[in-house]
């Protein structure tokens, strides 16, 4: 394994680490928030009208990189039926049409990342915030949109180097 494959998995498994972190923090805040909203609300008769457009605002983050999370998973939905049908009978060539529909979503992923960056630009310049939440700024909405395709991007491009590195070591028996 060459240094540079053994800081890009060092780096890929310390991101890990991190989207994880805030993956679980998002949840255990978005659960505390609908909790003590229903707690406050239907049990003690004191409705605090911020705190549920305040979780539903902490939740379109986290949904956001629950898709980058499913991405770097290999969670996606795929369908597979077409390339079972026409791999059955040469499974090798699988591999290479995996690495092709790869460097597809990379590419659909890079067009869709170029409007969302503008709406993440302009969320800099014109910060936007709630209305029942007047200190919560909205635009980090659209900002964290803008990381999840980021992120989403060089996942599939971890991805696509992997599945290269298979089929170049199918290729080379003795080499692992």
């Amino acid at each position: 394994m060459s240094w540079f494959s053994g800081m890009m998995k060092k780096l890929f498994a310390m991101l890990a680490f991190l989207e994880n972190m805030v993956c679980y923090t998002g949840l255990l805040l978005i659960t505390f928030l609908v909790f003590f909203n229903v707690l406050n609300r239907y049990w003690f008769r004191f409705e605090i009208m911020w705190v549920g457009d305040f979780a539903l605002y902490v939740f379109m983050i986290f949904v956001f990189f629950s898709i980058m999370l499913t991405t770097r998973e290999h969670g996606h939905t795929s369908v597979e039926v077409f390339a079972q049908k026409l791999f059955r009978r040469a499974p090798k060539a699988e591999k290479p049409y995996k690495v092709f529909l790869i460097a597809l979503s990379i590419l659909t992923a890079g067009i869709f990342t170029i409007p969302v960056y503008n709406f993440a630009a302009r969320s800099f310049e014109y910060p936007e915030y709630g209305t029942l939440v007047r200190w919560f700024n909205t635009s980090w909405i659209m900002q964290s949109m803008f990381v999840m395709m980021l992120l989403v991007i060089a996942h599939l491009i971890q991805t696509m180097l992997v599945e290269i590195q298979i089929i170049s070591s199918q290729g080379n028996p003795g080499k692992e």
